[in-house]
């Protein structure tokens, strides 16, 4: 039988096994996880991301202890998550700039208070030739999302993007 890992189990369960242990041992063993999952030397496994994500300060930790460097996979992630903070944090203190497939991730997941704050605060600009933020929303079929795309910046659809909404 393999062995589990922390990337085995869900976000819930982490949260569970923070509680019940020491915490020294918890982020002992998390930061193990994420280094085996974020090797420095190759891309990391996105699968490592996704648990860093789910609050800033392990997003912050996992960033700066661990070796979880790739700025724009924690975007995409936290995107996809609704990590505002963690978008936050990238955005004012890690001076991360978000290229447009961050506004595509959150659009495919439904995501439209994250796609607020990268429009408002997240220096994201909004207008007619953006068309990721509609080609997530077909995507991942956000009905929602693509009005409000349409409403807010009256951007387009690629034909890729319709394409494989059908």
């Amino acid at each position: 039988m393999p062995a589990t890992t922390l990337l085995d189990i869900g976000a819930d369960m982490l949260a569970e096994v923070h509680k019940r242990v020491s915490l020294q041992f918890a982020l002992r063993i998390t930061c193990k996880a994420l280094r085996d999952a974020c090797p420095t030397t190759e891309m990391p496994l996105q699968s490592g991301y996704r648990d860093a994500v789910v609050s800033m300060r392990v997003a912050v930790w996992a960033h700066e202890e661990c070796g979880c460097s790739n700025k724009h996979v924690l975007a995409e992630r936290a995107a996809e998550q609704g990590g505002e903070e963690v978008l936050f944090w990238l955005y004012h203190f890690a001076h991360h700039t978000f290229s447009p497939t961050v506004n595509m991730a959150a659009a495919r997941a439904g995501q439209r208070g994250v796609l607020e704050w990268l429009f408002s605060e997240g220096g994201v600009v909004a207008d007619n030739k953006e068309h990721r933020t509609c080609d997530g929303a077909a995507e991942g079929g956000q009905l929602g999302i693509l009005r409000w795309a349409f409403d807010t910046m009256g951007c387009s659809v690629s034909s890729v993007a319709l394409v494989s909404a059908a």
